[in-house]
């Protein structure tokens, strides 16, 4: 309980030093504790710090976050948008976390943690599609590519959806290395690069074009 609530006072601090530095684009890191040490004095304010200034444990701190925690108010509206804020950037940040360690592990069981987390992050269900891919479970993989495509995203985000394709499939390419488990896996692993080149090439010019051709006629050699 005491750890939770010290990574929820973490995330409250964070989101509120966040938003009140939006206007000090060109702040010291004198500055940066001004704001720390006066959104800690606001949040004992309003009770809802879990230490004293001393270091002690403020019971009625600890109190008002664990009854918001529960999915009460703590009758004060802006004590509990700053606890809804905390936990906000709480979750974010485990599930980034999880996320990376999946990423690097290859591990499907923290992916799936962190898309219970986020379930709509395009970024985060595209890393699972193609883990998916790798480990031949196409199921899975047409599952989270369609979640991560979705028609009415901004071209800033399908060139950055290109961008992260093209990175991860061109390391799967190479650590199967022509090895794959079925025809349906080499298909999909060089269309999928074709698609994602062929968007590139929108702002690449000509070469993503060639590699975009390059890997359809892979895909078309790939076993039927």
């Amino acid at each position: 309980m005491a750890a939770a609530i010290g990574k929820l006072k973490r995330a409250i601090v964070i989101a509120m030093v966040g938003f009140l530095l939006v206007g000090l684009p060109a702040c010291t890191q004198g500055d940066v504790d001004l704001v720390i040490d006066f959104i800690e004095e606001w949040a004992r304010y309003k009770k809802i710090h879990p230490t004293n200034a001393d270091g002690g444990v403020n019971l009625e701190g600890v109190a008002n976050i664990a009854t918001r925690e529960m999915g009460f108010s703590t009758g004060d509206e802006e004590a509990d948008a700053a606890i809804d804020a905390g936990k906000v950037i709480h979750n974010l940040q485990e599930a980034d976390k999880l996320m990376d360690e999946g990423r690097q592990n290859r591990d499907p069981a923290k992916m799936d943690e962190a898309l219970k987390k986020r379930p709509d992050d395009w970024s985060y269900n595209l890393s699972r599609a193609n883990l998916a891919l790798e480990q031949g479970e196409m199921n899975t993989f047409y599952q989270h590519r369609d979640r991560s495509n979705d028609p009415h995203a901004s071209p800033r985000e399908r060139s950055s959806r290109a961008q992260q394709n093209i990175s991860e499939l061109e390391d799967l390419r190479r650590r199967l290395g022509g090895d794959f488990s079925s025809g349906e896996q080499c298909q999909n692993l060089f269309f999928e690069l074709g698609n994602a080149y062929g968007y590139r090439a929108h702002a690449g010019g000509q070469r993503d074009v060639d590699i975009q051709q390059g890997y359809y006629r892979e895909g078309e050699r790939c076993p039927k």
